[in-house]
Order: structure tokens, then sequence, then C-alpha cells
């Protein structure tokens, strides 16, 4: 057999084991009956990608059905969603009546297939051997926080980031293995370029890219000129192919949150930088040319800088709350919080110290220039992946590719015992994948993967056949707030969107409303038609009747003491209690033996409709088990 065929054969076979562990995700999208997304975010992007699959024209980056009155811009790119709209387009023609859900949830299972064979490929351009090339796909393919990226139903874009991290580090390795080589540039360049439209946080990934060019011209080791100029120049032109037809640029944005003029100027400068080491060697004078330059280029981002900086320090309202934003030490401080991220990052974690510091050894040692890149974009990644859980793709590979190139280094120093290291190193990733990855096999999972989904799901029919005949405004917390856009026409004042300003006030905009009584409300915002009232986190009920959080660590029933929802869900007789609204279904949990209101929905009455008590039948409610 050519080594051709092994390793697409070591491909189709790791791949596989890949998508037999997404596939245990399918109980968070496929209830029985319906297939759904899995996750917050994946319903919104559902919701995206279905509208475009329908009709490729109703495509939107401003919805004008969120963060109601203004509507917002949509702070995803557009290339996401709008390709698999398209290629959900062909296999699922909309004439041919099928549900197209029934495609879309199983499109991240099947990716998987992708980032395995790019995580053999970086193993094969990192030199190890095949034996260590196998370790690397399988880590790839069990890692259960590449399940969380491929499972069924995660219609979210983070497998697509994670794919273009994998991307760059392939393009660089490969890049400067033949420096002279034009074509690999250039391809390195497209990727960084196009990756900003798929996420408009990407633009980071130049960061190490450019950070390993200046290493190698302070070596005076820079590729030359005539491949820099390609890379700058396919830079340019992949970031132009998706800025261009970007709304928000065509309108002449500068945000960082947006696809717009901000990423087209980040290009630039890197491209920029790159040249100008590549147009002369390194001296005291031109890198202190450089340096002002660099000072003279950060002068239009310094606000966006700012504003990044207050995500990363959760510094917007409810960022702190929310599990994508998390970090990794922060997580491991909670109440068995060692189990959780040991079973989410395996018990590779453990080794992250140990990684991050033999990485920087490296560094300061190798004078190779593929090991000095692979450190640095590791390191990159190793800092990103511990500032908040969201960011785990870009240094997951971390985890374990730089273990497996200390392996293949220790065995070649120490030849004679090549098989007890690798006998070793096998035996070290069975006792870091075993138990993490047992805990994944066949988990039954809530719908949705959100409890907040359970609860108030089954009011969903009803308010999605109510906004069909009478659509308006939805006042509910901002966590359900991509479910009721996911399944109604209505529209929403805020949602699990929260990186702008905007998305910060629509936050605090909802904690004002639900802090006054119904009429206040009313006579306030005439607009909203309906009330989803919920409670907007875990509670236990007590045989009291009072209510306590689960999670007191992260919030206090004080938050949430607002006299609209709690009066709405304590009240004995909802049908009459209220004369300005119809009172139209219930959610009753049961924990703990008794049963308590957990979610329910009211319409406002229409002034000269009557004020009567509501004769809908679906009033008596439904039951449902978080």
């Amino acid at each position: 057999m050519t080594d051709g065929f092994k390793n697409t054969l070591a491909w189709l076979l790791i791949g596989t084991i890949g998508v037999f562990i997404a596939m245990n995700w399918a109980s968070a999208s496929f209830t029985g009956a319906d297939y759904l997304p899995a996750g917050n975010d994946s319903f919104y992007h559902a919701r995206r990608i279905l509208d475009t699959w329908q009709d490729p024209g109703a495509f939107f980056e401003f919805d004008p059905r969120i963060h109601v009155p203004e509507g917002s811009w949509i702070t995803w790119p557009w290339l996401y969603d709008y390709s698999v709209a398209r290629v959900l387009r062909i296999l699922v023609p909309p004439e041919s009546g099928a549900d197209p859900m029934k495609v879309l949830v199983y499109l991240p299972v099947l990716w998987a297939y992708v980032t395995v064979g790019l995580v053999l490929a970086i193993a094969i351009n990192l030199g190890l051997s095949r034996p260590l090339q196998i370790l690397a796909g399988l880590a790839a393919a069990l890692l259960p926080l590449n399940q969380v990226l491929h499972g069924v139903g995660r219609i979210d874009h983070h497998f697509m980031e994670y794919t273009f991290v994998l991307l760059t580090l392939l393009g660089g390795l490969r890049w400067l293995k033949a420096p002279r080589d034009r074509g690999r540039a250039a391809l390195l360049g497209l990727t960084l370029g196009l990756a900003v439209g798929f996420h408009n946080g990407m633009f980071v990934l130049q960061i190490p890219v450019l950070g390993t060019l200046f290493i190698l011209w302070m070596r005076r080791e820079m590729p030359p000129a005539s491949a820099t100029a390609f890379f700058a120049g396919f830079l340019m032109l992949g970031t132009l192919l998706v800025v261009v037809p970007s709304q928000p640029f065509l309108n002449g944005e500068f945000l960082y949150y947006l696809l717009s003029g901000y990423h087209l100027y980040i290009a630039l400068c890197t491209a920029l930088i790159a040249l100008f080491m590549a147009g002369g060697e390194f001296s005291w004078t031109r890198l202190a040319i450089m340096a002002v330059a660099g000072l003279v280029m950060l002068v239009p981002i310094v606000g966006q800088m700012q504003l990044a900086s207050d995500f990363f320090a959760h510094r917007g309202t409810r960022l702190s709350v929310i599990t994508e934003a998390r970090s990794l030490l922060t997580m491991a401080a909670k109440p068995r919080g060692i189990r959780e991220i040991s079973g989410i990052y395996s018990y590779l974690v453990f080794g992250l110290p140990v990684i991050f510091f033999g990485l920087l050894f490296w560094l300061i040692r190798t004078r190779d220039r593929c090991v000095t890149f692979f450190a640095i974009f590791s390191l990159f990644g190793l800092t990103l992946l511990v500032q908040q859980f969201r960011f785990h793709y870009y240094g997951s590979f971390a985890l374990y590719l730089p273990c497996l190139v200390a392996a293949q280094g220790l065995a070649r120093r120490f030849s004679n015992h090549g098989k007890g290291i690798l006998l070793a190193t096998t035996m070290a990733f069975v006792a870091a994948f075993y138990l993490p990855i047992h805990g994944r096999l066949s988990p039954q999972l809530t719908a949705g993967l959100d409890a907040h989904y359970n609860v108030v799901k089954g009011l969903m029919p009803e308010l999605k056949e109510r906004c069909r005949k009478q659509p308006g405004v939805v006042l509910a917390w901002n966590d359900v707030g991509h479910y009721i856009r996911f399944h109604t026409e209505c529209s929403v004042i805020a949602n699990n969107f929260l990186l702008t300003p905007q998305h910060s006030d629509k936050v605090r905009e909802i904690d004002q409303l639900v802090s006054m009584t119904v009429d206040q409300l009313l006579d306030a915002r005439p607009d909203i038609k309906y009330i989803l009232a919920h409670y907007p986190t875990f509670v236990r009920f007590e045989s009291d009747g009072g209510i306590r959080l689960l999670n007191e660590d992260d919030l206090t029933m004080a938050n949430y003491e607002k006299p609209l929802f709690i009066g709405l869900l304590s009240e004995k007789n909802p049908e009459t209690a209220f004369p300005r609204l119809e009172f139209v279904r219930q959610v009753v949990l049961r924990m703990d033996g008794q049963e308590s209101v957990a979610a329910r929905l009211f319409a406002v009455r229409d002034p000269e409709a009557g004020s009567g008590a509501s004769t809908n039948p679906s009033a008596q409610g439904t039951r449902s088990r978080p």
C-alpha cells in the first residue's frame, strides 16, 4: 500500500469514529417527532439558514425583529449562514416538500471528516511517525470539545471557526517548510482573508502568523519578498471577497463586531507590515520605523480595542453568567468544577501548564521555522482557550499535538527505546480520554441542549399560531429570544446576542420593563402583544411556595424579584386576575414531588374586545419535566 492510500484509509476510519462520537448528541436534537437545533445560538442560525433556503433573496444581515423597535445588525458575518443555506438548497430542494432540518442537523456531524483530516495533515507536516499521526487523529475525533462542535443539531458556526484555525496552522507549516513557494504563501493569505467571513473575530488568526514572521525577520530568516508579496496580496484578496458583499461595509461601518471596513483595515496593516519586513533585513533602525508605524496604525482601532476588552472582561450585561464566556479557571473553581472540565477538555487539561512552558522552551531554543510557528500558534491558542470556553477551538489541538511532537523528539533521541516511548504515549492518551469519552457515549441530553428551552417549548406552538395571525413584540427574558425568533414571526426586545453596547442596553431595558406592573408596562409599550413569563435561570420550588435559585453563585434572587413576572407566575387565578391580559397557556414543572408553575404565556387584549375571562381550551396548561 502506498503512503497516500494509508493516509486516506486512516482518515476515513478515524473520521468515522469522529462522526460516531458526534452522533451521540442525537438526543439534544431529535425529540422523536421533530429535529431541533442544539444550543441557544444554533436556533438563530437555523432561522436565518432556513429563511435563505426557502428564498435566497430573503437572506438578511439586519434583523428588524430583534432588539425592537430599533432592530440591529447580525454580528455574525454573512458567509456561513448563506453558504450552508445554498448547500442545503441543493441537498433538499424546497419544491421536494422534505423537511430541511432532517439534513441540516447532520451537516456539523459530517464535517468531522474535514477537521479530522486537517489534524492528520498537520501531524504529517509536523513530521510525526504514522503511529503518532493516528494518535493525533484519534485525539481530534475523541476529544469531548470536538463533540461540542460537531454534535447533531450543533448548527452554530464554531465548527467552521475550528476549521479555519486548523487550516491556518496547516497553511503556515506548509509555507514555512518551503518559504519560497508562492502558491503556499498565497493559500495561507487567502485562508486568513476568508476566515473573517465565517466569524468577525477570526482576524486574530493573523496575530500568530505575523508574530512568527517577526521572529524570523529578527533571525534574518524571513521568507523571500516575492513569496511574502503573494501572502499579502491574497490576504487582501480573500478579505475583499468576503467584506465587499457585506452590507455593514457598504454602509461605511468600521466595527470589529461587524464584517466591515475594520477587517479590511486589519488585513491591510498585516500585509504592509509583512511586506516591510520582507523588504529589508532586520536592523534596529528598521525596527524603530516599524514600531512607530505600528503605533500610528493603532490609532483608528483604539476604540474598537476597548469594546473588545469589555467582552473579555465580562463588562457587558449578563456576560458573566453565559457559559460560553466563562474562563477555564472559573469553571474549575465551581463545585465539581474539576470533574466538569476534565469531562469536557479531557484529563490532558491538567497538563496544560507543562505544555505551555514546554512550548515556551521550544520557542526559545529552536531555530526551525516550522517549530517556531507551531510553538507560537499553540501558545496563542492555549491563551485563548484558558480565557473563555467559547475560544476552546483556538487551542484544543494544543492539548495533544505538542505532547505527540515531544514524544517524537524523545523517540528520535532515544532510538533504542522508541517502542517503549510510543507505548507509554499511547497508554497516557488512553488514560486521558477513557473516562471523559465514556461519559459522552449515549448521554441523555435535554431537547435543544438547554433547560430553558425545555421550560418554554410547550408554549411555542400556541405562540407561533398567534404570531402568524397577529405579529407583535413578545416580552420575555433574553435567554429565550432566539427560541421565539426561530419558532414564530414575532419580535423580541433582547436575546443572547451580548456583544455590542446596544445588546447590553436591551437586556437592561427588559430588566426595567419587568419591574413595572402590568398596567404600567402596557401603557409604556403598546407594541407588546404577548408576555412569556418564566424564571430566568434554574430554580428549586420550596415546600412553602418560595423559590430558590440553584446557581446562587452566579445570580441572586434579588436580581429577578420583579413585580411583573413574579406576579404573573404566582397568581392562583391568572384567567381573571389581569383584565388587560388573556391567559393562554402555562407550563407546570414537577420538582421534588410537587408541581409548580414555571412559565406562562399571556396575550394582550384588544381594548375594544372587552376583558372577559379566557375561554381558550389551551389554557389548561402543559406539564414538563426538566
